[in-house]
């Protein structure tokens, strides 16, 4: 080796060990739980309990430490900065790459073709069982998610595309600056808008709750107790992921769940007694999120500010959760149409009532005006005092109920990590924590009240979390006047946005017209919507909750979007597909079909064959990839292997799921009001067989609504499917119904 590149060499290792960062660390994975569990069940969290939230807090948090400083005591190690260490290197492939390296030295001192040819030998083998050890890595994540569609398709990503982005060396000194910059962008932002609201207002005293209705009925003072086969419940439902911020790790707390639920049941009791949140676990760990990739990582706006919170934290949240949710659910002042963070509700669903108007409009020879409003830091901006009136005076949440949320709010703090640096800590007076259970649908109550407000115009609108949507059906002779009620309402939607420190972002807001008719029954195109102070002229198309809608409702777009990017992914699987095991394999396949074909495609009910034929060649190129099939291979067999639906049948599948759970469990209630079941005036024998009316349509494009679709596909199921009684059985009595109709077996 010449001089110059020994001295280069060295260079590289002493940096190498300059970027190294130290951690700490607990084999957790070898700890004697029977042992840990009697050591837990002998400590004074049993027999001598604290009285108080903060000090029984205190007391878990040294008594777990003190057991694991005995079990699993902390150990020191080092990981090269910058990097991702490849821990799921198997021991051959370790052994491998140190054999490797030094056949690679003695090559390069002797120079010899003998050397070489070892040195590249051993580089081949090395290679494949690295990508040996790459490969079950990932399948034994894929197989660890389970039913978890989140962590299955985060798997599937990571195993299908290599992230290098991560790969980049950065500097210790280069994270503390940008976990500080980030901090103080994010505070910025917020006292920003603030400081615009108040602005806008001058003089005028704002009063927040000016269109809340006045709670009718019984208040909730106080949660119910809370017992231990609660707590066990939430536990096994958990994932075993943990969170920074957690002196308990997850995977012990789920195996030890038993003596667990009884620490946790205790200290939720202890918690909704005394009216008060632990003040150790408002403490937040902000991570930036970077919204898309491409984006220039170095500008802090093009992050989401992700909070992390103790995991404990979060189970006494969930906990709370259950409890609130009822009593407000049946509040007069629940907003109906937010389907948000609410169970039975979905994108799905309010996608679904949103087209459902739009092609009942068409069947009027109406045009629709529709306009998706943007917020500017929603989650971040909500003012504390005016929730917790909202509660009390909205919802009707009083006494230690009350006294507890406003503690869960009041007092919180957080800091932004950033790859090995962390900033200061900063007090957060407002908003609520995005990664938190509890935040997201404390500011669904929040904004409820604004349905009041649009309603007071003669508006629809629908709202999923902070994403409002507001739209009107207008025809030729009042177009101009329904325009203007549109525009007065947004100017009242801005108003009160302001009046509750909230931020319209008129700049970020879409304008699109849905028009199907032809000739004179064409209504005439809208020049511009007046949105805040800015005048936005219809899109051709707009993205609405994942979905694109363009004018006239064909999904020609979506569906491009969707067959663009599922190809994407099956030329991934492609590369990779004879390293992975059948099952494994299936997995990922299921994954793409899942979150592409299968998101939102009961929308797809009447699309044009055209659009189906896309979509089914996209199903039977990943079925030839999973089976390994060429193209002339016939695809029927292999559909069949599969047990796959064919696309058209899989949005009868979606279509007749969704309208059995309305009927069952009567949510979404928007959806519920469009299905009425068929009652004859006198008694007939179609009387028991739990038809629904269906409702006749002038035109076939209203036949796609799905007060329409979704009775005609129930019809014409059978007796014994219509007659399930659960969501389960429904299912697959249901698929195996479609799957004999689809390939005539």
């Amino acid at each position: 080796m010449s001089d110059h590149a020994l001295i280069t060499c060295n260079l590289n290792v002493k940096r190498h060990k300059e970027q190294a960062v130290a951690y700490t660390y607990r084999d957790i994975k070898n700890v004697d739980i029977v042992d840990f569990n009697s050591r837990l069940r002998s400590s004074p969290l049993f027999s001598n309990p604290a009285t108080a939230p903060d000090e029984y807090v205190a007391q878990l948090k040294s008594t777990v430490t003190a057991i694991l400083d005995q079990v699993a005591p902390t150990r020191r190690g080092q990981r090269p900065g910058g990097r991702q260490g490849a821990r799921w290197l198997s021991a051959d492939a370790v052994a491998a790459k140190r054999n490797r390296r030094r056949l690679e030295r003695r090559w390069k001192k002797s120079g010899s073709e003998r050397d070489r040819v070892d040195y590249r030998t051993a580089c081949r083998q090395t290679n494949l069982l690295i990508n040996a050890s790459r490969n079950q890595h990932h399948c034994d994540r894929i197989a660890a998610a389970g039913a978890n569609a989140r962590r299955v398709w985060t798997a599937v990503k990571e195993l299908l595309h290599v992230e290098r982005d991560g790969q980049r060396v950065r500097s210790a000194a280069d994270d503390a600056t940008f976990s500080s910059t980030f901090a103080a962008f994010f505070t910025d932002k917020v006292r920003n808008i603030r400081h615009k609201i108040t602005s806008s207002l001058k003089d005028i005293d704002p009063d927040p709750l000016a269109f809340d209705r006045h709670h009718e009925g019984p208040c909730l003072s106080e949660f119910e107790p809370v017992t231990e086969d609660e707590v066990l419940r939430l536990l096994s439902s958990m994932s075993s992921k943990s969170s920074p911020l957690d002196f308990i790790p997850t995977s012990l707390l789920k195996a030890c769940s038993g003596s667990f639920a009884h620490v946790i049941a205790q200290l939720a009791n202890l918690t909704f007694e005394f009216g008060t949140f632990p003040t150790c676990f408002k403490t937040a760990q902000i991570t930036p999120l970077l919204k898309q990739r491409g984006l220039d990582e170095s500008d802090p706006s093009n992050y989401r500010p992700i909070s992390n919170l103790n995991t404990i934290s979060k189970i006494l949240e969930r906990l709370a959760l259950v409890r609130l949710v009822p009593h407000v659910s049946a509040s007069p002042s629940s907003d109906m149409m937010q389907s948000g963070y609410r169970k039975w509700h979905s994108t799905e669903t309010a996608l679904l009532k949103i087209t459902n108007d739009i092609f009942e409009g068409f069947d009027s020879r109406k045009s629709t005006i529709l306009i998706a409003l943007d917020q500017s830091a929603a989650f971040d901006c909500i003012e504390h005092e005016t929730l917790i009136n909202r509660m009390r005076q909205t919802f009707g949440v009083t006494g230690k109920a009350l006294n507890w949320i406003t503690s869960y709010l009041h007092e919180r703090s957080s800091f932004v990590r950033y790859g090995n640096a962390s900033s200061n800590i900063s007090v957060v007076d407002v908003g609520v924590p995005q990664g938190s259970a509890l935040g997201p649908y404390l500011f669904s109550l929040y904004i409820a009240p604004l349905s009041n407000v649009i309603r007071s115009f003669d508006m629809n609108h629908h709202q999923y979390a902070d994403d409002t949507q507001l739209y009107i059906t207008v025809s030729n002779d009042d177009v101009l006047e329904r325009v203007c009620q549109l525009e007065s309402c947004i100017i009242a939607v801005h108003k009160w946005l302001s009046h509750n420190w909230l931020s319209l972002n008129p700049t970020k807001s879409d304008v699109i017209q849905f028009n199907s008719g032809r000739g004179q029954n064409r209504v005439e195109d809208l020049a511009s919507v007046a949105v805040s102070d800015v005048r936005l002229e219809p899109s051709t198309s707009v993205k609405s909750l994942g979905v694109v809608l363009d004018g006239k409702l064909t999904f020609d777009q979506h569906i491009a979007g969707v067959c663009r990017a599922s190809y994407f992914h099956i030329r991934a699987l492609r590369h990779v597909r004879e390293s992975l095991p059948d099952s494994v394999a299936k997995t990922v396949a299921c994954s793409i079909v899942g979150s592409r074909i299968d998101y939102c495609n009961a929308l797809l009910v009447g699309m044009s064959d055209s659009n189906f034929k896309k979509l089914q060649r996209v199903q039977n190129t990943l079925a030839r990839v999973l089976l390994r099939l060429s193209r002339s291979d016939h695809i029927t067999p292999a559909l069949m292997e599969l047990h796959w639906l064919p696309v058209k049948y899989r949005v009868t599948f979606k279509l007749a799921t969704l309208t059995f759970k309305t009927l069952q469990s009567g949510q979404p209630t928007y959806l519920r009001d469009l299905v009425q079941i068929y009652e004859p005036v006198r008694s007939l024998r179609s009387s028991n067989k739990r038809l629904l009316c269906i409702d006749r349509s002038r035109t076939v494009i209203a036949s796609r609504s799905f007060k329409h679709s979704s009775a005609t596909v129930w019809n014409s199921l059978p007796v014994d499917i219509r007659d399930c009684n659960t969501v389960d059985t429904f299912k697959r009595n249901l698929k195996t119904y479609l799957f004999k109709l689809a390939f005539a077996t």
